[in-house]
C-alpha cells in the first residue's frame, strides 16, 4: 500500500468495514465498556492508526456527541481542533501537528 502524503503522523486509515468490525467486537466483550466507563475522565482506546475503537460515556457526555458518531475519528478530530482541517488527511497531518503534545503521547504510546 502506498503511503498518503503527511507532513508529521501517518496519514492511513483502515477501512471503513475493518473499523466496524474491530469496533463490534470491541463491543461485544462484557467487561471493557463497563471497565472503560469506570475510568475517573474521558477516555478512548484508539487502533495503531489513531481512530477510536472505543469511547466512554464521560467522554460522550463531555463532547455531547453520540459515541457511534465519535468511533473511527482521530482525537483532534472529535476535540474540533483549529487545525486537523488544514491537513491533507486529517488529525496529526497537518505541519501544525508536529507541536501537538498530545499527538506525541499517542504516538509514544502514552496514557494521556
Amino acid at each position: 500500500m502506498e503511503q498518503l502524503p503527511t507532513f508529521f503522523a501517518p496519514a492511513e486509515r483502515d477501512p471503513v468495514d475493518e473499523q466496524c468490525r474491530l469496533c463490534k467486537e470491541l463491543a461485544s466483550e462484557p467487561l471493557l465498556q463497563p471497565l472503560l466507563d469506570r475510568f475517573p475522565g474521558p477516555a478512548l482506546i484508539l487502533k495503531q492508526l489513531r481512530q477510536a475503537v472505543a469511547v466512554n460515556k464521560k467522554l460522550v457526555a463531555l463532547l455531547q456527541i453520540p459515541a457511534g458518531e465519535l468511533l473511527g475519528l482521530r482525537p483532534g478530530e472529535m476535540l474540533d481542533c483549529i487545525r486537523w482541517r488544514e491537513g491533507p488527511w486529517g488529525c496529526g497531518t497537518t505541519v501544525f501537528c508536529r507541536a501537538c503534545e498530545a499527538l506525541r503521547a499517542v504516538l509514544n504510546r502514552a496514557i494521556i
